[in-house]
This record gives structure tokens, sequence and C-alpha cells, in this order.
């Protein structure tokens, strides 16, 4: 049985629009992704063809894809899988519920039974949070719990180790529980998030990339002039990305829902990005315009908007600048038009 062929219909038997080669391509993605067997980008690729085939319905070919994803210099291991499943289930609720449940039920269980080591499922309760979104406000107040619980005891092992990078925890997670706790308890918040900042200094994590997941954070909490100041200190090479996600998560469009770049910083500034937009949306949260020092206020969404766009102005003439192009198509379709005839007349295929 081959889900998702034929008339794409929700549930409740109303069709889904979409382009009609939609399934064939994403089906041509899977397979020319699983040939790739010494690109070192295979890896990527097999991972949003498994979130393109969720997209479609496709549930039984996108968990059969995620869940033999390969790595190039070697087997993936289980958290490889699962970003893959992640990155296709999120597709899949309005297709199939059942099924992104049964994903999301399984991972949690993973989760849960794992060995519990200090680098504990704090990130991957993230993960499950923005795969289940507002589709199940039960199921998501449970993993908020639990990565809570994993993130307090991770610092707690490392404190009683009194290990001052306590012991192996990652900034990320100090990201993730700063702005899962930023709206119930600002001083817990800001406790989460000096530690991650902490981590970030240290001399063995101390890169450039570690910038962006940080400046989406700054822009979560209203500053958006430290994010802006964060997002340019970045690698030049991930300038663009960072920019990016900063626009998307202030104009409050999906931006770069696909799963991408497995070096570097992108898996993390993908997800803290989605989960800032999942918990603390820009529409309800005060912010401040980049050029102005006269405190925060409540953005309107032409302000949002404009900040967008002058952050993918910019992101557009860094290196990496197509990484603005999925934003600029929730914002403005016909500036993608016109980047693209550009590009074609560039490349000579304007025919």
């Amino acid at each position: 049985m081959r889900a998702g062929l034929g008339t794409r219909r929700r549930l409740d038997g109303t069709r889904l629009e979409g382009h009609p080669d939609a399934l064939r391509l994403a089906e041509t993605a899977a397979k020319i992704a699983e040939d790739l067997t010494d690109d070192p980008f295979m890896h990527d690729a097999q991972i949003a063809a498994a979130q393109a085939l969720g997209c479609l319905g496709a549930a039984e070919q996108a968990v059969e894809l995620a869940n033999s994803v390969q790595h190039p210099i070697g087997k993936a291991d289980q958290e490889d899988r699962d970003k893959a499943l992640m990155a296709a289930v999120t597709g899949l609720w309005a297709y199939d519920p059942a099924a992104a449940t049964a994903v999301v039920d399984a991972m949690e269980q993973r989760l849960l039974t794992g060995d519990g080591g200090l680098d504990g499922p704090v990130v991957g309760f993230a993960d499950l949070l923005v795969a289940v979104g507002h589709q199940d406000y039960e199921r998501s107040r449970r993993l908020a719990d639990a990565a809570q619980r994993a993130a307090e005891r991770k610092h707690r092992l490392g404190s009683e180790a009194r290990d001052s990078r306590y012991m192996g925890a990652r900034p990320q997670d100090g990201l993730v529980m700063g702005l899962l706790t930023a709206g119930s308890d600002p001083a817990c918040a800001g406790e989460w998030l000096l530690r991650a900042v902490d981590l970030l200094e240290s001399e063995s994590s101390r890169t450039s990339w570690n910038r962006g997941p940080l400046a989406i954070v700054c822009a979560a909490l209203g500053d958006y002039k430290a994010a802006l100041g964060l997002a340019f200190r970045s690698d030049h090479g991930r300038r663009a990305e960072v920019l990016t996600e900063f626009a998307a998560y202030v104009a409050g469009v999906p931006g770069t829902t696909v799963f991408h770049g497995n070096i570097g910083s992108a898996p993390e500034l993908w997800l803290i990005r989605r989960f800032a937009a999942l918990v603390m949306p820009a529409e309800a949260a005060e912010g401040r315009l980049l050029e102005a020092d006269d405190g925060s206020h409540t953005l309107a969404p032409d302000e949002r908007r404009s900040i967008a766009f002058s952050l993918l102005s910019q992101a557009l003439l860094a290196d990496g600048w197509h990484n603005a192009v999925p934003v600029l198509a929730d914002l403005a379709p016909d500036v993608v038009i016109s980047i693209r005839d550009v590009v074609f007349q560039h490349l000579g295929l304007e025919d």
C-alpha cells in the first residue's frame, strides 16, 4: 500500500490542494537520495525527502525512508533517524494524525526509557514539541514537563560533580529551557539562559555559529538589537542563515520548514527558531524596532514585516543568500520570481 497516491485528502474528506506532480517529485527525490551513497550530503537529502513525503501524506514511505537514513561515513545512529522522523511527522497531521501520533509516541517512549545519561533528551523533547505543535495540547504539555525534568536532572548531576561546564550539558538545552520557562517563570528562564551563555563562551565550545540560536532567543525575548548584533557576529558563511531564521521568526511565517544542513549550526538554529515560534511567537510578545532605543512595545504586523524585509535584504547580500528564498516566498512571492529570473539568466537557463 502506498499512502498519498491519487487525490490527497484530509481525514474529513476535504481535498488538499497542491501541485499534481508533487508526490511523483518527492518519490523521485527519495530514490535519488537513497542512491547518493558516496555523497557527503546524502544524509541531509534523505531527511528532506522524508519530510517531503510526510507533507504529502505518504506516511508509510516517509517513515520507511526516515528509519533507513544512512550517513556517508557510516551507519546513522538513532538520533539521525529521529531527526528524519520529526521532519516527516510534522506534515502528517493533516492527512493521518494516527500515524503522526504513533511516531511521536514511539519517540517519546524511547526518550523516557533511554540510558538517562548527562547528554539527556532535552533537545529530543523540544524536537517532539515542535513536531506536535498545537495539534495535541495534552501531549505538548506532557512533553514540556518531561523536557524540564530532563534538563533539571542534567544540571543537578553536573552541579553535584562540581563541573563548571555542567558535565557535557549542551548550550541548546539552556536555550530550550529558557524559552520554555520565560512566560511562566522569568527568573528561572534567566538562570537557564545564563547557563547556556556560560557554555557558549567556554573555550571548548566557542565557535561563531553558536551565536545563531542565541540570536533567535534574544529576538524571542524582544531584544532585536542584541539579536541583530549576534547575527552579524556569526561566521560569514552562516550569516545569511541566521538573518533568515531571525526574519522568519519576526514575520511569523513557516520559512525554512525543510530540515537541512548537517554541518555546523543548522539543526540547532532550525530547531530553536521553530521552538521559539511555538512557545513565544513574535506576534504575542513585545519587541523593539531595530533602529529605535525608546523601549519595547508590541509590534504591529506591518512593523514586524518591515523588520523581516530589512533582515532579508541583508541576508541576500551574504554568502548563503539562497537561505532567504523560503521566507521571501512566504512574504513576497513576486520577489522570488524576480530572483529566479536573475539566477537563471546568470546560469544561462533563461530559455
